[in-house]
C-alpha cells in the first residue's frame, strides 16, 4: 500500500489523527504534485474522499483553489460530468 493510500484510509477513518493545518497543508502538497505531474491526480483526489466529514477552515481553505483549477479546465470536456459526481460526495 503507497502512503497516499495509508494517508487516505487514516483521513477516512479519522482524520482528527491529523491535525487541520497538516491536513490542510498535505491537501495542497499532493495538487501542487499532480499539478506538476510528479504524481497522478487520483492520488490527490483520493485524499478529497474524507472532506464530508471535514469541519475545519485550512483544509477546506487550501483544497478550494485546487477543485476550482479542476472543475474550471474540465467545464467543457465530457469528463465534467464525472467531476460533477465526485462533487456530490461533498454533500
Amino acid at each position: 500500500m503507497t502512503n497516499y493510500a495509508l494517508i487516505r484510509d487514516q483521513l477516512i477513518i479519522d482524520h482528527n489523527k491529523i491535525s487541520a493545518n497538516n491536513r490542510g497543508q498535505m491537501l495542497d502538497d499532493t495538487f501542487n504534485l499532480a499539478l506538476a505531474n510528479l504524481i497522478p491526480y487520483t492520488q490527490a483526489m483520493d485524499l478529497t474522499l474524507y472532506l464530508k466529514n471535514e469541519r475545519e477552515y485550512v483544509p477546506w481553505y487550501a483544497v478550494l483553489s485546487e477543485l476550482n483549477y479542476i472543475d474550471t479546465m474540465l467545464y467543457n470536456l465530457p469528463e465534467f460530468t464525472n467531476w460533477k459526481v465526485h462533487l456530490l460526495i461533498f454533500n
